[in-house]
């Protein structure tokens, strides 16, 4: 009994297999890299965002002027709403400026490699800040122009070439360290907890922000600001974080986190 021969692949199958093999390669690397890359560029933006914003920050908290559009005015006090919110003011006994409230809010739009817009708001509570500033977003609202934001976008256009789109940071005043050992060793009291960067802006906020307990900014962060595994907002594009704040046992901006923090 003959032994039944093992047949193979013959020579043009092979080719045929090699063939659909570099078609489906040649269709899903590039995807992947390109996901790679974009998620890599955003994170690069955040973090580059994080570094000059601590800077400027900082240096506005040794500067020995006011910052505020007008002058002996309380900064507490009820404004003109045509004013639009101070951000920071000048204390004496800080040294420079300080936030006027806990926290800071800020967004700046680059474009064409140069800043041509900023914008921000302090308040107590973040999501208030968060929410002024993001309800603003539209375009064909006007945004303040403060002095404070003015010298901040002017200031960013020298120390800063990012590329064109929308930066975020979210920066927190530690008054209780005012008076402690610590600030008379040098402790920076005003720090950035998140920076974000995409090349569109995060979405319009678009309740009412004149209630202070901004009860509906839980809705708008689950739609507008939940961070995926690859770098994606529930929006649908790429959006990089850096942050020196934890929630859990993770960073703002790993998958399955918020850009968003609370001290």
């Amino acid at each position: 009994m003959r032994l039944m021969r093992k047949k193979g692949f013959t020579l043009v199958e092979l080719v045929v297999v090699i063939i659909i093999i570099a078609v489906l390669s040649a269709m899903i690397f590039p995807m992947l890299m390109s996901s790679d890359s974009n998620k890599s560029r955003v994170v690069s933006g955040a973090k580059d965002f994080y570094t000059a914003a601590q800077h400027l920050f900082s240096k506005f908290s040794k500067v020995e002027r006011d910052y505020n559009p007008l002058v002996d005015i309380d900064p507490k006090a009820a404004l003109d709403p045509s004013y639009g919110q101070y951000v920071v003011c000048y204390d004496e006994e800080f040294g420079g400026n300080r936030p006027v409230f806990d926290y800071v809010f800020l967004c700046a739009h680059i474009d064409h490699h140069t800043v041509d817009m900023v914008d921000a708001y302090s308040s107590d509570e973040p999501e208030v800040a968060m929410a002024q500033v993001l309800k603003r977003n539209n375009r064909s609202d006007t945004h303040p122009n403060h002095v404070f934001t003015e010298a901040f976008r002017s200031e960013l256009d020298t120390l800063f070439d990012g590329n064109d789109g929308y930066y975020y940071a979210l920066v927190y005043y530690d008054d209780t360290l005012k008076n402690s050992v610590s600030d008379t060793a040098g402790n920076n009291l005003v720090k950035v907890l998140a920076t974000g960067y995409g090349d569109y802006e995060l979405g319009i906020y678009e309740f009412d922000v004149t209630d202070e307990s901004a009860a509906n900014f839980n809705g708008y962060r689950d739609a507008n600001l939940l961070v995926t595994s690859e770098g994606l907002l529930s929006t649908g594009f790429y959006f990089g974080i850096q942050s020196s704040e934890k929630q859990g046992d993770k960073y703002i901006g790993e998958a399955g986190t918020y850009f968003y923090a609370k001290k």
